[in-house]
C-alpha cells in the first residue's frame, strides 16, 4: 500500500495528484475523514495516511494491526470504516477528533517525532 501510495503521490510538485487522491478517500469514507490539510502539501504525510486509510480498511480487524499503523489512528480509522460501512456520518466532534489526532501524528512523523499517546 505504500508502494501504491508514493507512486500516487508524485513529485512534490504534484500537488494536485494528492488532492484528487485525498478527495477519493473522503467519498470512500463516506464523508467521514477530515483529512489533514499537512497531507496535501508533506509528501511523505500523503504516502503515510493513503497507505494507513487503506490498510485499516483491509486489515484494520486483524489482531496484529497495531504492529503497523499507530494504535490511536487503528482506533479512530475503525471507527470511520465502520460508520462508512453503514453508510453513517459520524458527528461532526468525531469527525473534528480524527482531524486532530491525524494531524498531530502525522504532523509528528513528518518532523521525526514519535507520535504521543491518544
Amino acid at each position: 500500500m505504500r508502494a501504491e501510495a508514493r507512486a500516487l503521490a508524485g513529485s512534490s510538485a504534484d500537488i494536485h495528484r494528492r488532492c484528487e487522491a485525498l478527495r477519493t478517500i473522503e467519498a470512500d469514507a463516506n464523508g467521514n475523514v477530515l483529512f489533514p490539510a499537512i497531507a496535501i502539501r508533506e509528501r511523505a504525510v500523503f504516502v503515510a495516511f493513503y497507505a494507513d486509510y487503506y490498510f485499516t480498511r483491509r486489515f484494520g480487524d486483524h489482531p496484529e494491526a497495531g504492529s503497523v499503523v499507530d494504535a490511536c489512528l487503528l482506533r479512530l480509522f475503525g471507527r470511520i470504516h465502520r460508520a462508512a460501512g453503514n453508510g453513517t456520518l459520524l458527528p461532526l466532534a468525531e469527525r473534528q477528533a480524527f482531524f486532530a489526532t491525524a494531524s498531530a501524528i502525522y504532523g509528528e512523523l513528518n518532523a521525526g517525532i514519535s507520535s504521543a499517546a491518544c
